[in-house]
């Protein structure tokens, strides 16, 4: 009779053990929030852009404009994509957000210094270096997820 009453507490003991465990695996368990993808699309804009450009430059055929809007309803929703270019006389930013356009306007939404251009986005201003001699081209991808903003920018 003593032995089965030592048996009915080591099955007790491991019963409630593993109750515990199970417990402690269910309030330790983590779940993977949304995660910004600004960094992996910078770097394939990084690579597409530079295709783009070197198709333009060979046949003098301007064709950022439709890449814009081509790889921003690529993108998706909730990713906003800029497109700087221009020479230091010319300025030009697009906005794109799921395939459409808005050019943003000169003193209104971003502002040209002597050596910057200065693009303010939510209170936050980006700057690029103002190419003189040459045409500029930059990017900046902007992506607001649960009030924070993730930023790539080449």
């Amino acid at each position: 009779m003593k032995n089965k009453r030592g048996q009915f507490y080591i099955i007790s003991a491991i019963i409630i053990s593993t109750i515990i465990i199970s417990l402690a695996t269910i309030i330790n368990y983590s779940h993977r929030e949304n995660t910004s993808t600004v960094n992996d699309i910078g770097e394939e804009l990084k690579i597409e852009t530079q295709k783009v450009l070197d198709y333009e430059y060979s046949t003098k055929d301007s064709k950022m404009d439709q890449f814009g809007k081509d790889y921003s309803q690529h993108i998706g929703d909730g990713i906003d994509l800029y497109l700087i270019t221009g020479n230091s006389s010319d300025i030009h930013i697009n906005k794109y957000t799921n395939g459409n356009d808005t050019a943003l306007v000169r003193d209104v939404d971003f502002y040209v210094t002597d050596s910057q251009i200065i693009l303010p986005i939510e209170d936050v201003n980006y700057t690029f270096s103002l190419a003189t001699k040459t045409d500029n081209f930059y990017f900046l991808v902007n992506q607001k997820i649960k009030g924070e903003n993730y930023v790539f920018s080449h």
